[in-house]
Order: structure tokens, then C-alpha cells, then sequence
């Protein structure tokens, strides 16, 4: 086994056999080949996993288990949250407060609620290994339509690139 995860070997015992891909996940699909994957995990998962982009988490628009995924502890993402909901304290609002430099959350995040050391380490080592960003490029939409008179209800699910004022469909399904 390679420090990077599974090699060769341990694929060519499953059943079916096949090569390690060695390379990035591309279709959800793709994680059914990775041993101890299991349709549990991917219906725990599916809303917090994503196939595009660089791999940046944007700070401004996480959620808290994205956050908690990343190996953050619960009180600083209490504090990036309640930094986000402005002095108002509710999202979605005009003063809303936001992360405008990748090399700047600590500071910002610390001018505005108080931050031990261990929280400003977390900020920065995320920041460094480009795990952490502050801008989205892929943005993932959900449309619920519902029929007044039938009840019926009709759900899509897109992702789309935006690039500059460009905007791309990059997937669409329909449940």
C-alpha cells in the first residue's frame, strides 16, 4: 500500500478486479471503486461532496459540517459563523460580514471575535495547504417545482461554473 491510498494489489482482489485509477475523482460513481465505500456513506455524504473546482472550501459559504470536515473545532466555526451573520445575526442580510482575502481570514475573523492561538494556527494551515479560499467558482442550484393543483413536485439539480461574467452548465439531473 502507497502512503497515497490504495495501489494495484488491493483492487485486483475485488470483485470485480480492476487497476487503481490513481488520479482525481470525476463522477460520484467513481467512489464505489474505493474499497470500504458503501452506499451509507455515500447517502451521508452526497450533499457535502463536490466534483469541481481546485479544492478550496469557500469560508464565506460553508456550512458548519463542511467546516467540521475540514478538521475545524466547533467553537471557531461558531465564531466564523456568527462573523458571517453581520450584527444582526442573520444570514442572508446586508451586513453580513465577509472574508475578502485568502492571506487576511485570521485577522479579519480575530478583529472581530476573539481567537486563541489554536484557532489562528488552524486558519493558517488551511490557508496554506489551499484548503481554505474565500470565492466560489461552482456553484450548486436545487429547483423545487411544485403544481398548485396536482401536488406534484418536480426536482432539478445543476452545478454551474462561473467564470468573469461566463456562467458554464457543467451538470444537470433530475430527480
Amino acid at each position: 500500500r502507497s502512503r497515497y491510498g490504495a495501489e494495484d494489489d488491493s483492487y485486483q482482489n475485488m470483485d470485480p478486479p480492476y487497476e487503481a485509477k490513481d488520479a482525481l475523482i470525476e463522477l460520484p460513481e467513481e467512489l464505489f471503486l474505493i474499497k470500504g465505500f458503501s452506499d451509507d456513506l455515500f447517502r451521508k455524504w452526497r450533499s457535502l461532496i463536490t466534483f469541481y473546482g481546485d479544492g478550496r472550501i469557500n469560508i464565506n459559504t460553508a456550512s458548519r459540517e463542511v467546516l467540521l470536515i475540514l478538521g475545524n473545532d466547533e467553537n471557531l466555526i461558531d465564531k466564523i459563523i456568527e462573523f458571517r451573520k453581520g450584527e444582526d445575526h442573520m444570514e442572508g442580510t446586508e451586513d453580513d460580514g465577509v472574508f475578502k482575502e485568502e492571506g487576511s481570514i485570521a485577522r479579519t475573523l480575530f478583529e472581530n471575535e476573539p481567537l486563541n492561538s489554536n484557532e489562528v494556527s488552524q486558519l493558517i494551515y488551511l490557508v496554506s495547504k489551499g484548503l481554505l479560499g474565500v470565492q466560489s467558482k461552482h456553484f450548486r442550484i436545487r429547483i423545487v417545482v411544485l403544481k398548485s393543483r396536482s401536488g406534484q413536485r418536480k426536482i432539478a439539480n445543476a452545478v454551474i461554473e462561473q467564470i468573469e461574467k461566463e456562467i458554464k452548465l457543467k451538470a444537470w439531473s433530475e430527480e
